[in-house]
């Protein structure tokens, strides 16, 4: 009898860890709050592969405490995001040391291989040695093969005066609009055409 009820338990956690794994998945790729946000911190991750060309860059270096960083050395460099779903835009926010603190930008890939949107990356310090920069793309524009967005970090002072920027972190905080704000929107423009 305890075997019976210890299998009938066995079984439950099981089911509930199934279904809660689903539930994740699912809001994972439907975002039903229309935002998602995924961070790279030089660790392995399903939606990017990391900073490239390797000839521009450093190996990536772990330290106890602080975590794992990337030096750059010469620009541009290239990174892509593997979107799990279409979003309309992407605010990045990068936490970087630059000691010179001259301009950065940041692109998103819109045409062939070398047509980029560019902006400025905004500096927020903080009160840490780490420096936060952010800046909105719009991912409407952006030439997405395979799910794939192509982004582009560019800091000409670094090539020109032999300088480097450590970069800690790159956070994608996409966002699109919600089910219901989609539903209202296209209930507005039938409206609009019915009644015009």
């Amino acid at each position: 009898m305890n075997n019976n009820k210890l299998l009938k338990h066995i079984r439950s956690i099981l089911l509930i860890a199934a279904g809660v794994l689903f539930v994740y998945l699912l809001w994972m790729n439907f975002s039903p709050l229309g935002e998602q946000t995924i961070t790279y911190s030089f660790k392995e991750s399903p939606f990017t592969e990391g900073l490239r060309p390797s000839t521009r860059i450093q190996k990536i270096e772990c330290q106890k405490n602080i975590g794992c960083s990337q030096v750059i050395f010469s620009d541009p460099i290239y990174f892509d995001l593997l979107l799990p779903r279409r979003f309309q835009s992407v605010k990045l926010e990068i936490q970087y040391q630059d000691p010179s603190q001259e301009e950065i930008k940041v692109g998103i890939r819109v045409g062939d291989e070398w047509q980029y949107f560019e902006e400025t990356l905004i500096r927020h310090q903080t009160n840490s040695a780490w420096t936060t920069g952010t800046a909105v793309l719009n991912l409407k524009i952006a030439n997405i093969q395979a799910n794939k967005a192509t982004f582009v970090l560019s800091a000409k002072h670094i090539k020109d005066n032999a300088e480097t920027i450590k970069i800690r972190e790159i956070k994608f905080l996409l966002s699109r609009d919600t089910y219901s704000k989609r539903i209202k929107n296209k209930l507005h423009g039938w409206y609009a055409k019915t009644f015009k």
